[in-house]
């Protein structure tokens, strides 16, 4: 009898591990996610005031080049509306050049306008260039961040900064469970 209450309490507790690691993973990615963004409104110029009149915003905090294979870009981000996340994502590219070997790259993508982001969220599969346009300013254009026009602003930066020579274009989003 005491072997079957010790197996069976086993049992519940391996079946709930993959619960309590979805958890932890959301909270992980969540918390990663939630420091690069207090990164980039520290160190990029302009960011802060972009990020206050958006609708939400996209946080990748990592991208890695997939070199093996025919290769590409893969990252996991969370997505935050009014500070608070509210969903996870998968960013998936084909153009592994714009990440450098060893290179730590996050990418964000601000959505400042509600339709925006209601289109991006309600689309399988979102490609940017084919679903939306994203713009991407350079570093003298986030300085003037309310003169940003286009309903999405797409960037990327490095512990060295913002990289205003990376395109978004057919970079993929896939909402992912977390």
């Amino acid at each position: 009898m005491r072997i079957k209450t010790v197996i069976c309490a086993f049992a519940l507790w391996a079946a709930a591990l993959p619960l309590h690691s979805m958890g932890a993973d959301a909270l992980a990615l969540a918390e990663a996610s939630s420091h690069t963004l207090q990164a980039m409104r520290d160190n990029v110029d302009g960011a802060e005031a972009l990020v206050e009149r958006s609708a939400g915003v996209l946080v990748i905090p990592e991208v890695a080049a997939m070199r093996f294979g025919e290769g590409g870009l893969y990252g996991e981000g969370t997505l935050f509306v009014q500070g608070q996340p509210v969903a996870y994502y998968a960013l998936a590219g084909d153009d592994m050049a714009q990440v450098k070997a060893g290179q730590r790259q996050s990418r964000v993508l601000v959505f400042l306008t509600l339709q925006a982001l209601i289109d991006f969220r309600n689309r399988i599969g979102w490609t940017a260039g084919r679903d939306g346009k994203v713009v991407h300013p350079d570093a003298k254009a986030l300085k003037r961040s309310r003169s940003l026009d286009g309903p999405m602003v797409g960037f990327s930066f490095s512990d060295a900064g913002l990289l205003p020579a990376v395109s978004f274009a057919g970079n993929q989003f896939n909402r992912i469970a977390r």
